[in-house]
């Protein structure tokens, strides 16, 4: 592990070479931890060992695409399911194709990040609907439409809390606004659902997705910079975090949120970028880091670390101060770093997808 605060490449235990260069899905383990399942950079899907990078088995993952932002893997019942325009589901012992869902109207299910449960696929369309889709069968367990009557509404990202599922909508015509809802998974019934709005004239009020939790709290960030806590089981604001940018360089921020360790961590993109570190009591901030600049895509927080895909390098802080404590060097232009989106936690390890291969790195 390089020298703390200093650039260099954390330790690699393994690396599984792709023969690609291109972004690839973030990985996902399964429940012990002893395998890891990534969709690399040249569309194989391959089930690795965790402890030695031994691979089980390589399936073809389709015909290649571009990948969007933090496209990921997610395992549920006997499958591992990726998004991709439509969800593709393989078997976890064999690795061969076990079912596709396709939206009964084509609308896209596979275009941002989806959350999973033991039994159930849960994916948020392009088109404002969020998807229930049954692991075992590929089938719709239950289809919510998030429109509620206007005419151009997507849906982002949805994530888990206990028995609820977290998801924004946002329209996509005219002035910007956006919605959380909160569903419950059993049935897709709303329990409780939230409308942005904007702090200042001009400024829009939607909302990304992929909501981070931490108790009975959940934060959402949204267009305009704020930083909002809900309580989970009602929807009651407990704080708002104000904006950390300058808006006299632009109205609007991408911000994500990610929770762990005690803290609620958010990546914001606008001005220089940064990342902050909030107290999930009552909002306090609790450090900063703006060397780096922002992210366009949520950090995990696991073991007292924050781990964040910068695009131009990849870095861990410690998750209590904000303190680096490792980042790749920096690499300006194209290709990005190596490293891409959110990593698997283990024991002594992370596992993250690589542009050029599937990594194992002392944590």
């Amino acid at each position: 592990m390089p020298p703390v605060g200093t650039d260099g490449d954390p330790r690699v235990l393994w690396r599984v070479p792709s023969g690609a260069d291109a972004r690839p899905h973030e990985p996902v383990a399964n429940a012990d931890g002893s395998m890891v399942y990534f969709l690399n950079s040249a569309y194989r899907l391959q089930k690795i060992r965790a402890t030695d990078g031994h691979v089980v088995w390589d399936r073809s993952g389709g015909v290649p695409r571009q990948n969007g932002a933090s496209w990921n893997l997610v395992r549920s019942a006997h499958v591992v399911v990726a998004p991709r325009v439509d969800l593709y589901a393989f078997d976890t012992t064999s690795g061969q194709p076990a079912w596709t869902y396709v939206d009964p109207e084509l609308d896209e299910t596979g275009y941002s990040t989806i959350a999973a449960d033991s039994q159930t696929v849960y994916a948020a369309s392009r088109l404002g609907k969020i998807h229930a889709v049954a692991a075992g069968s590929g089938t719709a367990r239950w289809i919510v439409d998030l429109k509620t009557g206007e005419v151009s509404v997507g849906a982002l990202r949805p994530t888990l809390h206990h028995s609820l599922l977290l998801v924004c909508s946002r329209t996509l015509d005219g002035p910007s606004r956006g919605t959380l809802w909160a569903l419950n998974t059993a049935d897709g019934s709303v329990r409780w659902r939230y409308d942005f709005q904007p702090e200042l004239p001009g400024q829009g009020s939607a909302c990304f997705g992929h909501a981070a939790s931490m108790g009975d709290v959940a934060i959402q960030a949204q267009e305009d910079g704020r930083v909002f806590a809900f309580e989970l089981s009602t929807g009651v604001v407990r704080w708002v975090a104000p904006r950390v940018h300058d808006v006299t360089s632009g109205l609007g921020d991408s911000r994500y949120a990610a929770a762990g360790s005690g803290v609620f961590v958010v990546t914001s993109i606008a001005d220089r970028g940064l990342v902050v570190a909030y107290d999930p009591v009552d909002g306090r901030e609790i450090w900063r880091y703006t060397e780096n600049g922002g992210s366009p895509s949520p950090a995990l927080i696991a073991d007292g670390s924050v781990w964040v895909d910068h695009g131009y390098r990849y870095a861990s802080y410690d998750a209590a101060t904000g303190r680096l404590l490792w980042q790749t060097p920096a690499v300006f232009g194209a290709p990005p770093t190596v490293y891409s989106g959110r990593p698997v936690v283990g024991a002594d390890r992370i596992f993250v997808a690589g542009r050029d291969g599937s990594y194992a790195l002392v944590k």
